[in-house]
This record gives C-alpha cells, sequence and structure tokens, in this order.
C-alpha cells in the first residue's frame, strides 16, 4: 500500500509526517525527506483487514488532511471453513446433515456461528445486502449508507476492489478533532453502559413528597427469590438498582426503612421515577415517490402457505365426547376455607371475612380482628398495630412468614379468611416459640388496592422477551401433524452454534423443491470472521 503526499511549496512540507492508524492502534509514522512528497510504503501484513486512516500533520504537528484505504488482507482475519454435507440433492422431507471443518488449521474451530436455510427464489440473495463480515471491516468504520456493503466482499465481482478505492474517496472524509486526542480529552456520555434495565426511585416522606429521605432500598423478584439487590438512597432521598437482569413480566417488591434500624418504614413513601419518554415522531425511511420490489415468488408461496393453514385450523381438529362421569374421594382439605389446616392443623379462631359484615370492603385487613377477644388494634391507616394479650404476633400471609409491612398492605375485600392460632399450636405453625400466630389467606383474583402503602411497593415489570426457538418439523416418526403440506422458504435458523463441540446441524426439507443456500456467519474465539456459503437441491 503506497502513501503519497505532496505540496508545491518545500517551506510546507518541512517536517510534516503521516501516522498511519487502524482502529485506535498505532502502525507507524512517515516522515518527509525535506522535498516537496513524503512517500511511503505500509505492508499488508502490518495492518489487519479493513479500513487504515492516514493523517497528514505539518511540521508544527497540526493535522491538515485525512485520507482512509481499504486493506484488503483477508487471510488474517478471515477463518476459512468447509461446509460439508452428506449429500448435495435430497428428496421431499428428507433429513440433512450439515457438519464444518477447517480449512486452514488441523485444530479443533472453536467460535460461534449462527446457520440459516433458504429458498434462493422465495428470499433472493439480495436481499442480504450486508453480513457480518461487511459491517465489521466496512459499514462500522463509514459514515452514511452503503447501497450495498457485501458487493465489495464477493471474489465473484472483479471490479470490487476497484470500486473499494472510489467508495474511500467518496465517503471517506470525516471531521476529526486531533485537538481532542493530544489533550487526552474523553468524549462526555450523556448515557452510561447498560449491562441489564435500570430503576430509578426516590424517598420521600409518607405525609410530605416535598421532604426526602434517605435509607436503604430493597428490590426483589417474586419469580426468583434468590434475585435481591439493596443500595442505599443519595441526600435527596434518589436510588439507583443497575443492571437489573430478568425475563418476561415479573412481579417485584421495593422495600424501604431507616439505615441501622430493624423498623422505621412507617414515614416512608417509595416514588418509582418513570422511564425516559420516546419521542412521538415517527421516522420516515420512505419517500412518496419510493418504490419497492415486489417479490412475486415469495407472495404466492405465502398465499398458498396462508390456504393450508386454514385447512388445518384448530375447528377441524376437535372431538365431540359423549357423556361421561368422573368419581373421586372428597378431601375435607380441599375446601378453600381449610387449605391451612392441613399444614398448620386446627386453629384456636376462624373468622370468615364475607361473614364479617361491620368492615367495609376497601377497610383495613386488620379490621376483620377488631372485635375479636384478645385481639387489639391500635392506630389509623396506615400507621395500624396488631397485639394478641400484649405482644405482636407471627404474622402469616398464604403460608408464608411475612413481616408487618406487607400485612399493612392488604384490605378486608381481598381476605378470604383469617386462622389464630395461640399456645403450642402458634408454636408447631412457626417452629419457634411464638405465643401466638395470625395466618391470613387471599382470596385469588381479589381486589386490587391502589392505595399507597409505607415503606413497600409492588409492582409488575416487563423484562427482556423470552427466546423462543425456530421450529423445524421432525419427519423421523410420522404424525397427524404431518399430513399439512409443508411449504416453508427457511428450513432451518439458529443464531448460536457452538463451533467447539463439534456437532452436526439435522434439518428436514420441505415439500418445497428448488436450490437452498446454506449461509454461515459468525466469529472465532480469536476473533476471525467466519463467513461462508453453500447451496443444496431439493428435487
Amino acid at each position: 500500500m503506497a502513501v503519497v503526499a505532496r505540496h508545491s511549496d518545500d517551506r510546507k512540507m518541512a517536517g510534516a509526517f503521516i501516522i498511519v492508524h487502524q482502529r485506535g492502534q498505532f502502525h507507524g509514522v512517515i516522515k518527509a525527506n525535506g522535498k516537496r512528497v513524503i512517500y511511503g510504503t505500509v505492508k499488508a501484513s502490518q495492518v489487519e483487514s479493513g479500513i487504515v486512516t492516514f493523517t497528514l500533520f505539518s511540521g508544527e504537528g497540526i493535522p491538515v488532511r485525512e485520507r482512509i484505504a481499504f486493506a484488503d488482507n483477508m487471510d488474517n482475519t478471515q477463518k476459512r471453513l468447509a461446509v460439508d454435507t452428506d449429500k448435495d440433492v435430497y428428496g421431499h422431507r428428507e433429513k440433512v446433515m450439515l457438519s464444518f471443518e477447517d480449512l486452514q488449521s488441523d485444530t479443533t474451530l472453536a467460535g460461534t456461528a449462527s446457520v440459516s436455510i433458504t429458498n434462493i427464489v422465495l428470499v433472493p440473495e439480495d436481499s442480504r445486502k450486508s453480513h457480518l463480515l461487511s459491517y465489521l471491516l466496512l459499514s462500522s468504520d463509514i459514515k452514511g449508507d452503503i447501497e450495498n456493503p457485501s458487493y465489495y466482499f464477493d471474489p465473484a465481482n472483479k471490479e470490487r476492489l476497484v470500486h473499494l478505492d472510489l467508495l474511500m474517496m467518496t465517503q471517506g472524509w470525516r471531521r476529526f478533532t486531533w485537538n481532542d486526542v493530544f489533550n487526552d480529552d474523553a468524549a462526555s456520555f450523556s448515557h452510561q453502559v447498560e449491562k441489564g434495565f435500570w430503576l430509578e426511585g426516590q424517598l420521600t416522606r409518607f405525609e410530605n413528597d416535598n421532604k426526602t429521605i434517605q435509607g436503604e432500598v430493597s428490590l426483589n423478584v417474586m419469580e426468583d427469590l434468590l434475585y435481591s439487590q439493596k443500595v442505599l438512597s443519595d441526600e435527596d432521598g434518589y436510588f439507583y438498582f443497575r443492571d437489573v437482569l430478568v425475563a418476561d413480566t415479573v412481579n417485584m417488591v421495593v422495600q424501604a426503612r431507616m439505615p441501622n434500624k430493624k423498623k422505621g418504614a412507617d414515614n416512608i413513601r417509595i416514588r418509582m421515577l418513570p422511564k425516559e419518554e420516546l419521542s412521538e415522531e415517527v421516522p420516515v425511511f420512505l419517500k412518496e415517490s419510493s418504490t419497492i420490489a415486489v417479490n412475486e415468488a415469495f407472495q404466492e408461496a405465502t398465499a398458498q402457505i396462508e390456504e393450508i393453514d386454514a385447512s388445518f385450523r384448530l375447528e377441524n381438529d376437535v372431538i365431540l365426547l359423549g357423556e361421561f362421569k368422573v368419581t373421586a374421594k372428597k378431601d375435607i382439605f380441599d375446601d378453600p376455607l381449610r387449605q391451612g389446616e392441613k399444614i398448620f392443623g386446627i386453629p384456636a379462631k376462624k373468622i370468615i371475612a364475607d361473614s364479617v359484615d361491620f368492615v367495609n370492603g376497601s377497610g383495613h385487613v386488620y379490621e376483620l380482628l377488631s372485635r375479636t377477644a384478645g385481639i387489639v388494634v391500635r392506630g389509623r391507616y396506615p400507621f395500624l398495630s396488631l397485639t394478641i394479650r400484649g405482644s405482636g404476633p407471627i404474622l402469616v400471609l398464604d403460608g408464608m412468614v411475612v413481616n408487618e409491612e406487607v400485612i399493612r398492605g392488604l384490605i378486608a375485600a381481598n381476605i378470604s379468611h383469617v386462622d389464630i392460632y395461640k399456645g403450642p399450636a402458634a408454636a408447631s405453625v412457626t417452629m419457634s416459640s411464638a405465643n401466638s400466630v395470625v395466618a391470613f389467606y387471599t382470596k385469588k383474583g381479589g381486589i386490587r388496592d391502589n392505595r399507597p402503602r409505607t415503606g413497600i411497593i409492588n409492582m409488575k415489570f416487563c423484562g427482556f422477551s423470552v427466546a423462543r426457538e425456530f421450529y423445524t418439523p421432525d419427519y423421523t416418526s410420522p404424525q397427524d401433524l404431518h399430513k399439512k403440506l409443508d411449504y416453508r422458504s427457511t428450513l432451518y435458523w439458529n443464531p448460536s452454534i457452538d463451533l467447539s463441540r463439534g456437532e452436526s446441524v439435522e434439518f428436514f426439507t420441505s415439500d418445497e423443491k428448488g436450490i437452498y443456500q446454506v449461509h454461515v456467519e459468525g466469529l472465532t474465539w480469536d476473533g476471525k470472521i467466519i463467513n461462508e456459503d453453500r447451496l443444496i437441491e431439493v428435487k
């Protein structure tokens, strides 16, 4: 790779030099020889494949010009694989065995790759204008849109390198600020790198949102009791849970208390802050005069598949059964009002919520116990407390021991019944020396209490989408579902295959004859790029 810089004035070139760098790595300096021309060469073995940057500096160290070039050094960048199949031609619904072999080394292949097998008529190759190789070596280093990045990496295109040089000249200019590099001025980022979800909130006094509180805040996920985070809010009451990794929709419980206190949540309100609002402007990707090329073969195949699916709807598979009887012996503990007795035994007192007529449904759960002998309820909502014979009882909710903050968030309409245990029976419930136990049992699908509670909030959180495995039928053994015609345009797709295991890929062809393209791309553990294609035929 030859580098030449000229100037009409010898004085302007005095002390000038060119810095060669690539993706932040320094590759050398080409200095002026006292004449009007700076000339030098860069060996292909010195750089990796991809864009190399040449920056011209004056004798005073001021950057004056910058150009880029593409280094075509694929042998050191790309890992060549042989994509082998057990046959070249297959019949309908026939099993295909796909394996991979390293063409550059006899060692075990180590890396990860994605594999797709598609019909070249229904899914044309032109629709794949970019791939991993073109993105890492070209698109990611150039501003603006590249019409067809994969064109420059196809050896079948004889003039691709000439066209690549033209691309470097037309889209290679960029604005550069070397003074920031010399001064080591790091770019400021408005957002830090996120490895998961971030949740933000604030602690305030329960009766006054304008007064903030510094306290300990904990986060628990009910679907994964082993997952929890605990943080301390700042002086303004703000707290952050970072890198929260949850999948699907989960139930979260956020609790707060004053530092170094077992209690102290009586006067804390937790307020979760909303995420940043996204712009409501809808981006325009196509102008009004733009046209979209229509793949008629794909449209016809889609209509045919829809027609086949319509003939296999659920209503066609419904089986009408005649009259039948189911007999079984009733278990007394199947009664919802006795569900706790099977574990804890017979309670000293049972209160059925629907039979208590002096409590409003929206009233607090403690009000159900307010007229029970030996039980004292003190305070006003939300600062209610419960004592039995002078001491606080152990509280149980649906079979689990909970703290008082959890019970304070319940309303009477959500409660099915309450069991009260005293003396030795209470000790057997919690396996402790407790003198009394109050066990609350909730109704299924009860009324939700939207009133704020002190020191605790419950919320639903939408986590990462759960990945679904791409469906590939198994025609090894016949099934009723196999009566349905199979016209899949994509026979197989797997985004992550561990090549180090040496396992083969297995899939079945469809009822659609034609030529199918096997496309493999990925990365080895040492950073080499995998990009291979293979054709198979179905007759």
